[in-house]
């Protein structure tokens, strides 16, 4: 149920105009660069986790589709702050029957009126 309401969330707050701020883009690249470094394909669950744990991020799992998310930084908007006020960088890890890695993604997602 917790997982279910995260990504109502996520799609809830999805409907934002379109970013325009350099600090999210860098924040993004960052975590591009730290999840190719630190989670490559044929990473473990338990790596994973012992990862997170490290750098106190807390993954949600749909187990449905073998997913695990991470709201791992929240960036405030660079202009009017309308309709968005703040940016949040997620990290999505798509695990494999086996329980390792098979790919990640990074994405920014508006808190919006």
């Amino acid at each position: 149920m917790k997982c279910f309401v995260i990504l109502i969330i996520i799609i809830l707050l999805s409907g934002c105009s379109e970013n325009n701020n350099p600090l999210l883009d860098e924040r993004m690249q960052y975590w591009e660069i730290t999840l190719e470094s630190n989670v490559t394909k044929g990473t473990s669950r338990e790596s994973i986790k012992q990862w997170a744990l490290k750098n106190s991020i807390e993954f949600f799992e749909n187990p449905e589709t073998k997913r695990l998310y991470a709201n791992v930084e929240t960036i405030a908007d660079s202009g009017i702050g309308f309709p968005c006020s703040e940016w949040n960088i997620i990290l999505e890890i798509q695990l494999d029957d086996n329980e390792v890695s098979i790919g990640h993604s990074i994405s920014s997602v508006g808190t919006c009126v």
